[in-house]
């Protein structure tokens, strides 16, 4: 060590200041990284142990997912085969509405799953991102944890609602919400029902029950992604 100090104070007389001042730095900068490296590799079991849980995390994740989608596709087949519907669309929202008075042009309802009778599209892909502005109207009432019918799409006083249902080739509709009981995290749009205003009270309540069984799916979805 005392060696060291004596060439490195021979090797500072014989060097400008500069030149002094950018090596002590470029030491201190590899000293740095020596430091890193070895906390590294004395803690490798750990950070080997954080990299296994957080790849055990991801694929837990993905795997939820999956049953997730599984799951809304056999209930909206449900739905689809208990109403007698063309067609029954879960969409989510992409920020929880709390106020439907507040709503942002930015935010959109996204399709999750859709269930078609046959020879009915099931149009999902075309049906990418629907403006929530143009359905706040619709939201009101899902946010008051009301299911909307309209035996005839084309006599919709909104405007904007309208277009996006007809556009759609909706007839008449029926819209219920996924909500617990402060957030409204999406709706279920059941297209066609036959005959929906026939539909018993009973049977609006039993489909609304079915309806509340996607909230928390649609909850721990919003956190997924």
């Amino acid at each position: 060590m005392l060696e060291f100090l004596k060439i490195f104070l021979r090797y500072a007389k014989e060097t400008s200041t500069l030149k002094l001042v950018f090596h002590i730095l470029v030491l201190l900068l590899v000293i740095a990284w020596a430091a890193v490296f070895t906390t590294i590799a004395l803690n490798f079991p750990t950070v080997s142990r954080l990299y296994t849980a957080w790849q055990n995390d991801r694929a837990l994740i993905e795997t939820s997912q999956i049953k997730q989608h599984m799951l809304l596709n056999m209930l909206a087949s449900q739905i689809l085969s208990f109403t007698g519907a063309d067609r029954v669309t879960i969409f989510k929202f992409t920020t929880a509405v709390r106020d439907a008075n507040r709503l942002s042009p930015d935010e959109v309802i996204v399709p999750l799953v859709s269930a078609s009778s046959p020879g009915i599209t099931s149009e999902i892909d075309s049906r990418k991102q629907i403006p929530i502005i143009g359905l706040s109207s619709i939201i009101k009432e899902l946010h008051q944890n009301r299911c909307l019918i309209v035996n005839d799409v084309t006599l919709m006083t909104d405007e904007a609602a309208r277009d996006v249902f007809t556009n759609a080739g909706s007839i008449s509709i029926m819209v219920c919400p996924i909500k617990d009981q402060i957030n409204t995290y999406g709706m279920v749009l059941i297209e066609n029902v036959k005959a929906p205003a026939n539909l018993t009270p009973e049977q609006i309540t039993d489909i609304k029950q079915k309806l509340q069984l996607l909230h928390e799916f649609l909850i721990f979805g919003l956190s997924l992604q």
